[in-house]
């Protein structure tokens, strides 16, 4: 793909989606997994210092290049399983609240 041009994107509706097991489920824990045995003493905030202070500005540098925005995509999946958050089932519960909330503003 040439520099600077976005690959084309088909919209659907978020309630039309399907999961199955190779969601987003599944790589949250091989992330979170991986990272436990390259640094286990990492803390949630350690990981959300390094979101804020190294790989946003690196994204924000280099918003074009792919292995930015995966860094960030990859410690934002960390930090939740560091948490204990179950990333997919928030996104989805989140989602439904904000077509809800924009539902009523309509």
């Amino acid at each position: 793909m040439a520099p600077n041009r976005r690959p084309k994107v088909t919209f659907v509706n978020i309630r039309d989606i399907k999961y199955d097991e190779g969601d987003i489920g599944i790589l949250q824990q091989a992330i979170g997994k991986w990272a436990d045995e390259v640094s286990p003493v990492r803390t949630p905030f350690n990981a959300l210092l390094k979101l804020v202070m190294e790989e946003i500005p690196g994204f924000l540098q280099n918003t074009g290049d792919p292995d930015e925005y995966a860094d960030l995509v990859i410690l934002i999946l960390d930090i939740g399983y560091l948490c204990g958050v179950e990333v997919r089932q928030a996104v989805l519960d989140k989602m439904q609240a904000n077509r809800a909330r924009i539902a009523m503003q309509r």
